[in-house]
């Protein structure tokens, strides 16, 4: 009886530690969200930011789910993610390495992509991909004709008229060295990553199976989920976006629980040797973090004083915008969703430099 009562109460007060430490933690948030300039959030009704510390995870709701609702955002309110989609093709390309079905210096000729057959898109690797050192154009101009909807750029410009115009360019352009990003990358990358359909790497998009939230596809497929309503960074109303060609590179629909999954795996894995240097390798000359540069899986990364890299990932869509970060040495990351345009990238900056310095923001 006396090992039950004693068991209950030191329940109890873990309980109690968690629930101080995760109150502590919301109220320097909130001091960053009110003081900090380059941190705005009124143009979003609704932001849900996790917290990652070691083996402790913190989750936040800010806000409903519209700006007449009274419906809390939660951790399975679905986002559109945009950029932040290349974390989960990074994973799904280490899966596939580790089984032995892709190695980074295969080249796109072994997958065998029609239209590349006589252009030097052919000879780049999926290495080269990953890290933008491919040397890729940031934008194609003669896409811009059929970008005619503004509030859905993509919707009339299908993967073959992609293809098309990025064999038509570079039968005139060299790569570009200059070039530190490109979505063509990444277009590339998930267009022969899903060219492998081993279900033991995927079944329809969906390769870990915790993650019953995330897949790339259009919102109107989805059913009985917490849909938002968007707002544009000036917090006008729109609609989810339609990826068509670009869905397999940045068409990822997802929620903050599935993103946690996906984040504790990141963590999990950043410290064994071949995930490092598959994924968080930075190139010899990027070191000195000059300008801005990419690792080897294409996360932006940061050289902190006392805590080794931080390395991130962001996605701003026409009304999202998403956010993903984290530091293998301390073994903390920063994941936040929103419903607006505005780029809520520097509040998960703010947030990840204020936890690794003992979760106390001061002014």
């Amino acid at each position: 009886r006396m090992k039950t009562n004693l068991l209950t109460y030191i329940i109890l007060l873990y309980t109690g530690v968690l629930s101080g430490q995760k109150d502590h933690l919301f109220g320097e948030i909130q001091k960053i969200i009110k003081n900090e300039e380059d941190v705005d959030l009124s143009s979003a009704s609704g932001t849900m930011i996790a917290v990652l510390d070691w083996d402790s995870t913190y989750t936040y709701s800010i806000g409903t789910l519209s700006k007449e609702s009274n419906i809390p955002v939660s951790d399975t309110t679905i986002f559109q993610v945009g950029g932040l989609s290349h974390a989960q093709l990074t994973m799904l390309a280490y899966q596939m390495f580790e089984l032995g079905l892709i190695s980074q210096s295969d080249s796109l000729k072994k997958f065998k992509i029609a239209p590349f057959k006589d252009s030097w898109i052919n000879d780049l690797t999926i290495g080269q991909l990953m890290s933008h050192t491919s040397g890729l154009p940031k934008i194609l101009p003669e896409l811009t004709p059929f970008k005619s909807d503004p509030d859905d750029s993509y919707i009339n410009i299908p993967a073959d008229t992609i293809d098309k115009y990025l064999a038509i360019w570079s039968k005139v352009n060299t790569a570009n060295k200059l070039s530190t990003h490109s979505q063509y990358n990444y277009y590339l990358l998930g267009k022969i990553l899903w060219m492998v359909t081993d279900t033991r790497v995927h079944k329809e998009g969906s390769f870990i199976p915790e993650m019953k939230n995330t897949f790339y596809k259009d919102v109107e497929d989805y059913k009985n989920s917490e849909i938002p309503t968007l707002y544009t960074a000036q917090g006008r109303k729109v609609g989810f976006e339609h990826l068509n060609g670009f869905m397999p590179a940045m068409g990822l629909l997802t929620d903050l629980h599935d993103l946690i999954i996906l984040s504790q795996v990141y963590l999990r894995l950043s410290g064994k040797d071949d995930f490092k240097k598959f994924a968080l390798e930075i190139n010899a000359n990027d070191k000195k973090n000059i300008k801005e540069s990419f690792s080897s899986g294409g996360f932006r990364w940061v050289k902190t004083k006392k805590s080794g890299n931080l390395y991130f990932m962001t996605g701003v869509m026409k009304g999202c915008s998403a956010f993903l970060g984290f530091v293998p040495q301390t073994q903390t990351c920063v994941i936040i969703l929103s419903n607006s345009g505005q780029s809520i990238h520097s509040l998960g900056m703010h947030i990840l430099r204020m936890i690794n310095y003992q979760f106390t923001r001061t002014y």
